[in-house]
């Protein structure tokens, strides 16, 4: 299943005002005007998904290289006060990484605690706060972007509509949403500055989000596609498709689930480090 399906457009100022208009008047979506927070407070109910069950591709594209493809397990969770998820990610393919583990607990302050268990060592080695910014198994994306971004960590500003980036999303409004780190402690732990957002005026899903460094210079995009509504009845989405690309290196990273299932109950026992290091 995929997003809303696509209409083509002429890329013309007109045509693309007419088009945003005619969406709007559709939709209802603009009838009551949004801020900046109240359209992230959305979108961040609307990817809260409870517990996912999933198997996972991962694949590495190095400009001048082969594609290298990892194949890993992931089980997520969300804690009693219905905001911090707990994540395990268990690679299974290739050989060379199979039985590697990562825990994810997210916490208030700012401050996550990441773990990495590396079955050659038969050790768990603590990813510290200031380095949470580092690659995540050698991928684009770093473990602070694997975290879930909490709407109370950042202040936020914009909100004007425009045409959503992406074929993918053809024919439909996003809202642009600039992100700002909220303390300095979650600026040290995800490495940005600020971030601009894209998102969806149909089911407030991000479609796009661009990435600023510490000296403000764009240098990672990520582009969110294949969108599906996974819990009909509390109405929570998930993309099942997520490239980030460098931009300075031409590099890409992209995550595809490849099967998932919601709610169907996760043990508590699967976020201990007791459970990060079994090699299986």
């Amino acid at each position: 299943m995929n997003e809303t399906s696509s209409v083509k457009t002429k890329s013309t100022p007109h045509f693309a005002a007419a088009t945003l208009a005619i969406l709007a008047a559709a939709s209802g979506a603009w009838a009551t005007e949004l801020t900046p927070k109240e359209v992230m407070s959305r979108s961040e109910s609307s990817r809260k998904v409870s517990e996912i069950t999933a198997t996972c591709k991962l694949t590495q594209t190095t400009k001048g290289k082969d594609a290298k493809l990892k194949s890993f397990q992931w089980w997520r969770k969300i804690a009693d006060n219905s905001l911090d998820y707990r994540t395990l990610v268990r690679f299974t393919q290739p050989a060379a990484v199979k039985g590697e583990g990562i825990l994810i607990v997210e916490k208030d302050k700012a401050e996550n605690e990441v773990l990495l268990y590396l079955p050659a060592f038969k050790k768990i080695r603590r990813v510290e706060n200031q380095q949470q910014t580092g690659k995540f198994m050698g991928s684009e994306f770093s473990y602070s972007d694997i975290a879930t971004p909490h709407l109370d960590d950042y202040t936020y500003s914009g909100g004007k509509q425009e045409p959503c980036p992406g074929k993918t999303h053809s024919g439909v409004a996003c809202y642009l949403i600039e992100a700002k780190p909220a303390s300095p402690k979650i600026q040290e732990r995800t490495g940005y500055q600020r971030t601009m957002n894209w998102v969806r005026s149909d089911n407030f899903m991000v479609a796009q989000v661009e990435y600023f460094d510490l000296e403000n210079s764009l240098i990672k995009r990520l582009e969110a596609s294949d969108i599906r509504k996974v819990d009909e009845a509390h109405s929570k989405w998930m993309a099942y498709r997520t490239e980030m690309h460098q931009l300075k290196t031409g590099n890409s990273s992209l995550i595809e689930f490849v099967t998932a299932k919601v709610n169907g109950g996760v043990p508590e026992s699967t976020f201990t480090q007791q459970n990060l290091s079994r090699s299986e």
